[in-house]
């Protein structure tokens, strides 16, 4: 149970439940050069229509599909974009790549780091947040962690995304979170690293 618990909450709230809210967004000197480049001149600009992949490790079957396909979309589209001189990139609106599911947090800026080819980017961030309880969908759906409270938790995350023809891109995401929490009235820890892959193709 021990092991169920902290698998679920790892993935679920510190991993993956955090807000969608705008981020700053800074590239490495020099990395980009063009406020108002064409697609052309930056080739991984416009909108691309995405499909979730792999997600490894596999996360634990006590973690219900409805959970992981709210969280993590099997498909969206992903739009990135040349401003202020460098990358932006939302998806599906949102500028994280999960779904929010309503829980805010104090969120980095982001760090857009794009090749000298300009065929690939990465957008460095991460955050932390504290939560007096998990969103009550996420209770209902999985009654055991009902209990969890006062919940504290940190992550760092990058999106790597490649262009692999001119119209097709490959994308890496890969995250590391922290939790702690009480339940029962002890204090637990957590932790969770993952990785999952999107293929996509331009719109």
């Amino acid at each position: 149970m021990k092991r169920r618990l902290s698998l679920l909450l790892a993935m679920s709230a510190a991993a993956l439940l955090f807000t969608t809210q705008a981020a700053c967004v800074k590239v490495n000197p020099g990395a980009i050069a063009g406020s108002n480049s064409a697609a052309g001149a930056e080739p991984l600009v416009g909108n691309w229509a995405m499909t979730r992949g792999s997600i490894q490790p596999a996360l634990p079957s006590e973690v219900p599909a409805v959970i992981i396909d709210q969280v993590l979309p099997k498909s969206s589209t992903w739009t990135i974009s040349s401003t202020g001189g460098g990358l932006d990139i939302s998806y599906d609106g949102r500028k994280m790549w999960f779904n929010n599911m309503g829980i805010s947090h104090n969120r980095n800026a982001v760090v857009a780091t794009e090749s000298a080819d300009k065929k690939s980017c990465t957008f460095s961030g991460g955050g932390s947040a504290t939560m007096s309880s998990l969103p009550a969908a996420v209770a209902m759906i999985v009654p055991s962690l009902g209990s969890i409270r006062d919940m504290t938790a940190s992550y760092t995350d990058k999106v790597s995304v490649t262009l692999v023809s001119q119209n097709q891109v490959n994308a890496v995401i890969t995250y590391t979170a922290t939790a702690s929490y009480s339940s029962s009235g002890n204090v637990k820890t957590a932790s969770y690293q993952g990785q999952a892959t999107y293929t996509g193709t331009r719109k």
